[in-house]
């Protein structure tokens, strides 16, 4: 299955999965700290400028590559994400409203344990090996039959 952009380029799932992993490694290269308000001198005024929560980041982006490439899943696979919803729901059941920190940080710790769970399971199944090139014709090559 391929994505076409405006530019009529096209992305695989597994060009946009490698592009998400290179998202998750350049984020968790920074500190895993809570979103916050900063104030900044801006010309002649104050203004509040919100820093992202970096670990809601992370976890947003395993949880996208966990839906590219859920239809891959083998049985190891499933049996762990199986075992990472149930956990994730007693956090979520024992701490989402009465401790957000500790929810979010549990959250964080199972999401990056799901994180090499996918990883392991692109090196079971050779998910990024490459495949022989075949030329497919182009849509221009049609245009003036």
């Amino acid at each position: 299955m391929a994505f076409i952009t405006q530019q009529k380029q096209q992305l695989t799932i597994k060009q946009i999965a490698l592009e998400t992993i290179q998202q998750i490694r350049e984020l968790s290269k920074q500190e895993f700290r809570g979103g916050y308000t900063e104030r900044k001198f801006e010309g002649n005024s104050w203004i509040d400028v919100y820093i992202p929560d970096v670990r809601k980041q992370v976890i947003q982006s395993i949880d996208f590559l966990r839906m590219l490439v859920q239809p891959k899943f083998d049985k190891d696979m499933i049996k762990d994400y199986e075992l990472i919803i149930a956990e994730q729901e007693e956090n979520y059941n024992q701490n989402a409203e009465k401790d957000i920190e500790t929810y979010t940080i549990t959250k964080l710790k199972l999401m990056l344990r799901l994180f090499e769970g996918l990883n392991l399971l692109f090196e079971r199944t050779n998910y990024f090996k490459a495949q022989r090139y075949e030329e497919q014709p182009d849509e221009e090559d049609y245009k003036d039959e």
